[in-house]
C-alpha cells in the first residue's frame, strides 16, 4: 500500500472518529437531560408522601427505574407545609366592648399554689394627721391565673382599704395594679407564656388547653384567642418603633412566606393565601420585624424600602430587584450565595455542578472563619480568601457556556443565573457587614412553617397583624439570646396603663430590657 493510500485511509479513520465523537456527546447531553427528567418524575411520583406505594403493593426498589439503577439521586422536595393560626374569624380591629360569658370563666383545683402579693399604699399614707396608725377594715382581693416554672399558680393580689378614725371616715386604697392585656382572669405571665408559646414554639391552642388540663386547670381556646389578639394590637406599637430600629441599620435581610388566613364572605372552610414578610437587621443586634400582608404585591416591599438607603440582602425575587434597578431608589442588592447554590445541588450528578458546589464549599467554609474577625480585618481577609474562590467560580462558568451554551441544559441555567447578577453575587467584597446568603432571615421565618404546619389558618386578617407584632418581639429576644417569656411578662407589666411616646417606648424594646435588667447580650448570627 503506497504513502498517500495509507494518508487518504488515516484522514477518513480520523473522520469516522470525529463524527462518532459528535454522536457520542449528543448522547452525553440526551443521557443527562434524561436523567434530570427521571429525578422530576420520581419526585412526583414519590416525593409527596414517603409511604406511598406505587399500584397500592410495598416494593422496596420502587423508587428506582429499569436500566438506571439506585445512583441516581432521590432530590425529593420537601411536602409543602400549609396552616397556621387558629384565632377566631373575622375579629374587629378594635377593642371588644362584651360582657364575660362562660368561655371566659378558668376553673382550677382547690389545691392550686398560691401567691399572696401585698398591694398596700405607701407607709406615710397609713397613719392620719395625729400619727395614729389607720384601721385596716378588709382586703379587696383580685384573683388572676399566673404561670411560672412551667407549672400554672394563683396570684393573688390583697389591696387593703384604710380608713381614718373620725366619724366621716376617709378610704385609703391603692389602685390595682394594671397590666398592657387588661384581664380580670389572668395575669401577664400567663399572656406571656400563651404568647410564647404560640409565636416561638409553634404549639396550637388546643394544645396549650390540654397541657393546662393535665394540671387541673381549664382554660378555654375562645380566650386564649382573644387574649392572643388583644396583646397583638396592644403590641403593635411597640412593634412599629422595632420596625425603625431595624430600618435604622445600613443593611438588611428580608424574605417571605405564605400563611393562609379566612376571609369573612367566602364560605365555610375558604381561606386565601397571606404572606409574612421578615426584615432582619444584618449589621448591630440581629433585631428582626414581620409584616403582614394579603398577598405577594410588589407594592408590599416598596412601600417600605424606597425611602431607606442600605444595602438589601435577598434572593432574586422582583420585588426586591426592581428596588435595585430602580435609579431613584439608593438601595444595593447583595444576592444570596445559598439561594444560587441550590440551582446546582438539583444536578449534582453533573461533574462541573459537582465542581461548583466545591468551589462554593470552600467559600462558606472561608467566610465561616472570616465572619467571627471585627469588621476592620473583613476585608482583607476577603481578598485573601475569598475573591479567588468567586474569580474561580465565574470564569468557569463563563467557560461552560462559551463551549457548551445549551440554555435548556439545567446546569447551563444555574451558570447563568449567578452571570445575570455577578455583581450583586459579589458585594459582600466590598462590605464588611455583609454576609453571602440570607441565612438570617429564611431562619426568622421557621417559626412561621412550624406554626403554618401545626395549626390550619389564620382567622382574620387581624390575626396576621397580630401574630406579626407578637412574633417580632418574641424573634428578636431569642435572636439576642434573651428569653421571650420573661421580657414579655416585664414588658405587659411595665407597660400597663402607662401614656408614652413613640421615643419613650424605645427604652422597653429587647436591647433596652436587657440594659435594665442586666442581661447578657448573646447573639445567634
Amino acid at each position: 500500500m503506497t504513502m498517500p493510500e495509507l494518508l487518504s485511509q488515516l484522514d477518513a479513520a480520523r473522520q469516522v472518529i470525529g463524527e462518532q465523537g459528535k454522536v457520542i456527546g449528543e448522547k452525553d447531553k440526551a443521557i443527562e437531560e434524561l436523567r434530570r427528567q427521571l429525578v422530576d418524575l420520581r419526585r412526583q411520583v414519590f416525593g409527596s408522601k414517603s409511604e406511598r406505594f406505587k399500584d397500592g403493593k410495598f416494593d422496596p426498589n420502587q423508587g428506582i427505574l429499569p436500566g438506571f439503577g439506585a445512583e441516581v439521586s432521590d432530590q425529593l422536595a420537601q411536602p409543602e407545609e400549609k396552616s397556621l393560626v387558629d384565632e377566631p374569624a373575622d375579629t374587629p380591629s378594635k377593642k371588644p366592648s362584651r360582657k364575660p360569658t362562660k368561655a371566659d370563666e378558668i376553673n382550677y383545683p382547690d389545691d392550686i399554689d398560691v401567691e399572696i402579693r401585698r398591694n398596700d399604699p405607701p407607709a406615710h399614707m397609713l397613719v392620719d394627721h395625729l400619727g395614729r396608725p389607720l384601721k385596716h377594715i378588709r382586703d379587696e382581693v383580685v384573683r388572676k391565673l399566673a404561670y411560672r416554672a412551667r407549672k400554672a399558680y394563683i396570684v393573688e393580689i390583697r389591696s387593703g382599704v384604710y380608713a381614718t378614725h373620725e366619724a366621716s371616715a376617709e378610704f385609703i386604697q391603692e389602685p390595682a395594679p394594671k397590666s398592657l392585656v387588661p384581664s380580670a382572669a389572668c395575669d401577664s405571665s400567663f399572656v406571656a407564656h400563651l404568647l410564647t408559646g404560640k409565636c416561638a414554639y409553634g404549639l396550637t391552642f388546643y394544645r396549650i388547653e390540654e397541657m393546662l388540663a393535665a394540671e387541673g386547670v381549664k382554660v378555654s381556646q375562645a380566650l386564649m384567642s382573644s387574649l392572643f389578639l388583644r396583646a397583638g394590637r396592644e403590641l403593635e406599637l411597640v412593634g412599629d418603633i422595632l420596625r425603625e430600629e431595624v430600618f435604622r441599620r445600613p443593611a438588611m435581610h428580608v424574605d417571605e412566606t405564605t400563611f393562609p388566613f379566612l376571609v369573612k364572605g367566602q364560605g365555610k372552610g375558604k381561606a386565601s393565601t397571606g404572606y409574612l414578610w421578615a426584615y432582619v437587621a444584618a449589621s448591630g443586634p440581629p433585631l428582626v420585624w414581620y409584616q403582614s400582608t394579603e398577598d405577594r404585591s410588589h407594592s408590599h416591599p416598596r412601600a417600605l424600602l424606597e425611602k431607606w438607603c442600605g444595602h438589601l440582602v435577598a434572593d432574586a425575587y422582583g420585588a426586591y430587584k426592581s428596588l435595585h434597578d430602580d435609579s431613584q431608589v439608593k438601595i444595593s442588592w447583595q444576592a444570596c450565595w445559598a439561594h444560587g447554590r441550590r440551582k446546582f445541588e438539583k444536578s449534582k450528578d453533573s461533574p462541573f455542578a459537582q465542581e461548583m458546589l466545591a468551589l462554593i464549599r470552600a467559600l462558606f467554609l472561608a467566610e465561616r472563619d472570616i465572619w467571627s474577625l471585627p469588621e476592620a480585618e473583613r476585608l482583607a481577609e476577603r481578598e485573601k480568601r475569598c475573591r479567588p474562590l468567586v474569580d474561580s467560580c465565574f470564569a468557569k462558568m463563563k467557560d461552560r457556556l462559551a463551549v457548551f451554551p445549551d440554555p435548556k441544559n439545567p446546569v447551563n441555567a444555574a451558570c447563568q443565573y449567578f452571570l445575570n447578577y455577578e455583581d450583586s453575587f459579589k458585594l459582600f467584597l466590598k462590605h464588611p457587614f455583609l454576609r453571602i446568603d440570607n441565612n438570617p432571615a429564611e431562619r426568622s421565618l421557621r417559626r412561621v412553617t412550624i406554626n403554618r404546619k401545626n395549626s390550619l389558618f389564620m382567622g382574620s386578617k387581624d390575626g396576621g397583624k397580630s401574630y406579626a407584632a407578637i412574633l417580632s418581639l418574641v424573634q428578636s429576644c431569642r435572636n439576642l439570646g434573651l428569653s421571650p417569656e420573661v421580657y414579655l411578662t416585664w414588658l405587659l407589666d411595665t407597660l400597663g396603663g402607662k401614656q408614652l411616646t413613640r421615643d419613650a417606648i424605645r427604652d422597653y424594646l429587647p436591647e433596652a430590657y436587657a440594659a435594665k435588667t442586666g442581661k447578657t447580650l448573646k447573639p445567634r448570627f
